[in-house]
């Protein structure tokens, strides 16, 4: 058998649709933006292709003179995305099980080591969930180590229940709150934002979807621009609300300034976000928690839940880093 790293193709949509139909019981997010990644200028979206004797795959057919043809299958996926021009990410890493164990999927981890390293940047970082100890067990002999663990809670307006969840039904007066302006981030509000107690416990870290970075002023000025980003002036809650790229039900919320863990205060901006989210015709608002006893105990009071454990003991998103200096 023969392999190949390659770009990923339009043509080749179908075949990493199969691959991740079993992944996370047919609910992988890759399907929903395979096109997208495909075409992203700033992503380097690739396949392992392998070739070897058989009938083609698609066609069933062999090449003439009784000659088998070369059938091509894809062993494993995954892409590198540039964040912020420094940045290196890597994200939708998939391996076909007919393949597993034959070192495809490392092969496609050194390659973009390699490409992040070539193209200097300044750090290379991925997420994984905490019960793949297979993966995590990889990703440690290459040299990625753990810098931080989310949580990601959600709260569904279809199944939302008692009490707590109430809470967050009614809309702010619209009095209370307002857009975000690029006049509003002067130097006072951007050092009280960097040291908030939400990006202490995150790391330094803000998150879409599955995507993890490090937070700066400059991406704080393209929220504002993308109308992302709403202030609370009396209270002084801020927090950034957009539509999820990934999943076509949610609608993500970041809350960078609170009251401290107040509940009441969480709650002004879980009611602006319930109401927006519906505005955009999404039924969860999801928000990627820091590992905190006390902001995992403040979601779950707000109806707020994770999939798997209510409340988590423990972060099961895992932010990676790979020195590219070693």
């Amino acid at each position: 058998m023969q392999d190949t790293i390659r770009k990923a193709e339009l043509g080749d949509i179908p075949r990493i649709q199969e691959l991740c139909a079993e992944i996370w019981d047919g609910g992988d997010y890759i399907p929903h933006v395979v096109s997208d990644w495909i075409r992203d200028p700033e992503g380097d979206f690739c396949v392992v292709e392998v070739m070897d004797d058989g009938p083609d795959e698609h066609t069933g057919l062999g090449v003439p003179n009784g000659r088998p043809a070369r059938a091509s299958h894809i062993a494993t996926l995954g892409k590198l995305t540039i964040l912020n021009g420094q940045d290196g990410w890597l994200e939708g890493l998939r391996g076909n099980t007919e393949y597993k164990g034959q070192g495809y999927a490392q092969k496609l981890t050194s390659y973009f080591i390699e490409k992040a390293r070539a193209r200097n940047l300044r750090s290379l970082r991925l997420a994984t969930y905490y019960g793949n100890s297979e993966s995590i067990h990889i990703l440690h002999k290459y040299g990625f180590r753990e810098i931080q663990r989310f949580v990601q809670f959600e709260l569904s307006f279809a199944t939302g229940e008692g009490e707590a969840f109430a809470v967050a039904q009614a809309v702010p007066p619209e009095e209370e709150f307002r857009l975000m302006t690029m006049t509003d981030l002067d130097d006072a509000l951007w050092s009280q934002i960097a040291a908030s107690p939400w990006l202490q416990k995150a790391g330094g870290f803000i998150s879409h979807a599955w995507v993890f970075w490090q937070y700066d002023r400059a991406q704080m000025q393209r929220w504002i621009a993308e109308q992302a980003a709403y202030l609370f002036p009396t209270t002084g809650e801020l927090a950034i609300f957009q539509v999820d790229h990934h999943e076509q039900a949610y609608y993500q919320f970041l809350p960078l300034l609170t009251n401290g863990l107040e509940v009441a205060s969480l709650n002004r901006l879980v009611k602006l976000g319930k109401h927006l989210a519906q505005k955009s015709g999404r039924s969860s608002l999801v928000c990627n928690c820091p590992e905190d006893q006390a902001l995992f105990q403040a979601f779950f009071t707000l109806g707020f839940r994770h999939f798997e454990m209510d409340p988590p003991e423990v972060g099961h998103t895992i932010v990676m880093e790979y020195d590219l200096k070693r």
